[in-house]
């Protein structure tokens, strides 16, 4: 409820700094994996990346973003696979986080961004909301969609690539 009352309030601070958005990504990855021994669900990181992706980010918000996609993807998937990727797309980096779970309803799809809406009775509907305005302050975009095959939804949001060299 704070941070929907500072993003509203155009408050929101953003604590950046250069880091490794594949490490973070790798992190939570971590995070996650140790609640999953018992599920039915294959959490996958992909990336043809060889090299850090470096972006210049506040980590903490970055962490909430991806942690918020996990989550949701968890919760509309009892079996199958959830895979992260990354991968550096000339300034920006594309992060996608693809499930195969029972897909975004189509009456949800033009307000899925937006405050209270939600599909769960687990939730409150403000995680997207707030995912967006995080990503959005940083100078990316956020979007969903439904797979192709008609299982499951992928989440993307792209940042900007930080070129600066660390000092």
């Amino acid at each position: 409820i704070l941070d929907i009352a500072r993003i509203e309030s155009q408050s929101l601070k953003l604590e950046k700094e250069r880091f490794d958005l594949i490490v973070k990504i790798q992190n939570v990855i971590n995070d996650f994996g140790n609640e999953l021994s018992n599920e039915k669900i294959q959490l996958v990181f992909t990336s043809s990346q060889k090299e850090p992706i470096f972006v210049n980010a506040d980590k903490v918000r970055i962490f909430e973003v991806i942690s918020n996609l996990l989550c949701n993807a968890f919760k509309f998937t009892k079996e199958g696979r959830i895979t992260i990727n990354a991968e550096k797309k000339d300034t920006q980096v594309l992060v996608s986080i693809k499930d195969t779970g029972l897909g975004i309803q189509p009456e949800l799809m033009p307000k899925l961004f937006s405050k209270y809406v939600t599909n769960s009775s687990l939730g409150t509907g403000v995680g997207l909301f707030i995912s967006k305005s995080i990503i959005e302050a940083h100078g990316g975009k956020i979007w969903a969609e439904n797979n192709a095959d008609a299982k499951g939804a992928t989440f993307r949001f792209s940042l900007p690539v930080s070129e600066q060299l660390p000092s």
